[in-house]
C-alpha cells in the first residue's frame, strides 16, 4: 500500500497485539528441525517467460538467466539451519548450568530447569504490528523496487533459544524435554509470523526468509500460508505502483515493472494484463521518453476515497470516511468540484485507569461526536507523486463524565483525533501520478487492555485513474 504515507496512515493503523484464529500443526521433531532444508516456492522457469521487448521493438522474454537473477536475490536472506549457530549468551548461561548440576548428580534438578527454562522463552513484539500487505507505508519517492530488495530479517533470539536448548535436552538424553523446546521453537516463530516479523517484514525476501523459518520449525499450514499471501500481496503492491501512464513512467519504473511481474509469475499469481503492461510500457519509453520526447501530461482525472471503521473495545471512535473525491491534475496544479463531505461517526466508550495494583478501573464515561464536514480540495503535481490535501474544518469534540482522568484523558484523546483530521489538509496524502488502479486495505486488531476486547480497525482505500486510460 503506497499512496499514504507519514502522520497520517502511521496515526491511524496504529495497532497492536495481533489476534489470529487458533491454529494446529504437527510439532517437527528437534532431529526434524535440524534436518531441515528450505523448499523455495518460486518458480523461476515460469518467471523466465514473462514477455518483453528488445532493443529493436521485437517480442521476447527475459530469459531463465535474468529470472535466477532475480529470484537468488529473493531468497539471498534465507538462512542456514538455526541448529548449527552458536548459543546465545542467555542459552549458553543455561546450559551451563544444567550441565554443572548434572555433572554434580543432580540430574532431576538440572532437567527441571531445562524444562523451566524453555517453558519461559516467549515472543512478544516490540513494535505495533497490522495485518495487510505490509507493516509500513513507504514514500512513493523512496528507494525504488524496494519491495525486491534482499531480506536482513534474523528471527527471534527466543526462537534460536528454543532450538539450543532442545538440542541441549536431546544430548543430556531427555527426549519429552527436547520435545518441548522444539515445540516452544514454532510457537514463537508463527508468532513472529503473525506479527509481520515484529512490523519488519515488508519486502516479498522478507517473507521468504519468514517463510523458510516456519518450515524449519514445522510451523502450521495456516502460518506457511500467511507468508505466501503477504509475500504476493506485496508484489502486487509493486506491480500497482509501477504501472503508470506513459507521460509519467521512468526507466525505473519499467525495470520495477518487470521486476514485480517476474516475482509474482514466480509466486504463481501474475495479475490479468500485466504482460501487456510490460510490453507497452518498454515500447513507450523507447519511443519517447528514451529518445528525450516524454509527452506532456494531457489534462488527467483520478478518483480517491479513503475510509477507516473501528469497532470493538469502547474507545469512543467508530468511523471515518472521505467519500468519493474526483480531481482533476492539469499545469502542475490539483483542482476539484467535490466538497466531501468527510463523515465522522462517534460514539461512546468509557474512561478506564489502571490503579497501583495493576487493576483496571472504570472511572468515567465519555461521547465522541460526529458530524459531516465539507471540505475544499487542492494540491500540487510534484512529477512522480502527487500531494492531495482535502482541507476539512472539522474539530471533532465530545464530552466526558465522571473522576478528572476521565476529563483530561478525553481530552488526550480529542487532541490526537484532531491532529490526525489536521495532516488531511498538511502535509496532505501522497499518491503516485500516474498510477491506474491501487485498492488496498489494513486491518489491525489489537486487544483493549481494560476489557480484553479485540479491537479491529480497518483502513481502507481506492485510487484509480479514469482519464485517459491506456
Amino acid at each position: 500500500m503506497r499512496a499514504l504515507t507519514g502522520a497520517v496512515a502511521g496515526a491511524v493503523v496504529a495497532a497492536g497485539l495481533i489476534i489470529f484464529p487458533s491454529q494446529t500443526s504437527s510439532a517437527a521433531t528437534i532431529d526434524q528441525v535440524c534436518a531441515h532444508v528450505f523448499v523455495s516456492p518460486l518458480d523461476a522457469q515460469a518467471a523466465a517467460t514473462v514477455r518483453t521487448v528488445n532493443a529493436a521493438g521485437r517480442p521476447t522474454t527475459v530469459g531463465r538467466a535474468a529470472a535466477d537473477r532475480v529470484i537468488s536475490r529473493l531468497v539471498s536472506g534465507v538462512p542456514g539451519s538455526t541448529c548449527t549457530k552458536p548459543r546465545s549468551d542467555s542459552a549458553q548461561g543455561i546450559a551451563e548450568a544444567v550441565e554443572f548440576d548434572i555433572a554434580d548428580g543432580n540430574r532431576e534438578a538440572a532437567i527441571a530447569y531445562l524444562r523451566e527454562s524453555i517453558a519461559g522463552l516467549t515472543f512478544t513484539p516490540s513494535t505495533r504490528s497490522v495485518v495487510g500487505p505490509r507493516a509500513k507505508l513507504p514514500n512513493p519517492d523512496a528507494a525504488k523496487c524496494e519491495e525486491f530488495a534482499a531480506s536482513t530479517l534474523l528471527p527471534p533470539e527466543a526462537y534460536e533459544d528454543a532450538i539450543a536448548l532442545a538440542l541441549l535436552a536431546q544430548t543430556v538424553g531427555d527426549a519429552a524435554v527436547a520435545a518441548e523446546g522444539a515445540d516452544k521453537a514454532r510457537s514463537i516463530v508463527e508468532s513472529w509470523a503473525e506479527s509481520n516479523a515484529d512490523g519488519q517484514a515488508t519486502t516479498v525476501a522478507d517473507w521468504m526468509t519468514v517463510l523458510a523459518y516456519l518450515q524449519e520449525a514445522g510451523a502450521s499450514q495456516f502460518h506457511l500460508d500467511l507468508a505466501m499471501t503477504q509475500a504476493r500481496a506485496i508484489a502486487q503492491d509493486g506491480f500497482a505502483r509501477y504501472n503508470r501512464s506513459e507521460c509519467r513512467t521512468t526507466a525505473k519504473d519499467i525495470e520495477c515493472l518487470l521486476k514485480a511481474v517476474m516475482v509474482l509469475k514466480a509466486l504463481g499469481a501474475e495479475p490479468a494484463g500485466a504482460n501487456a503492461a510490460v510490453v507497452n510500457g518498454l515500447r513507450a519509453w523507447r519511443e519517447g521518453v528514451g529518445k528525450g520526447k516524454r509527452a506532456k501530461c494531457p489534462l488527467e482525472r483520478y478518483e480517491f476515497r479513503m475510509t477507516y471503521t473501528e469497532q470493538g473495545g469502547q474507545r469512543g471512535f467508530s468511523k471515518f470516511d472521505t467519500g468519493l473525491v474526483t480531481f482533476e491534475v492539469a499545469n502542475g496544479r490539483i483542482t476539484s468540484k467535490d466538497k466531501g463531505p468527510l463523515i465522522i461517526t462517534g460514539g461512546t466508550g468509557g474512561c478506564w485507569v489502571q490503579d497501583d495494583n495493576g487493576t483496571w478501573q472504570r472511572v468515567g464515561d465519555g461521547t465522541i461526536k460526529g458530524g459531516s464536514y465539507p471540505y475544499r480540495v487542492s494540491g500540487v503535481d510534484r512529477g512522480e507523486d502527487f500531494l492531495l490535501r482535502l482541507r476539512p474544518p472539522a474539530q471533532v469534540t465530545g464530552t466526558f463524565t465522571g473522576a478528572p482522568e476521565c476529563q483530561a484523558l478525553g481530552e488526550l484523546g480529542l487532541s490526537f483525533a484532531n491532529s490526525v483530521l489536521g495532516t488531511f489538509g498538511t502535509p496532505g496524502f501522497e499518491l503516485p501520478a500516474g498510477a491506474f488502479n491501487i485498492d488496498d486495505s489494513i486491518v489491525s486488531r489489537e486487544v483493549f487492555e481494560p476489557t480484553g476486547e479485540v479491537v479491529v480497525g480497518t483502513l481502507s482505500y481506492t485510487y484509480r485513474m479514469v482519464y485517459p486510460r491506456r
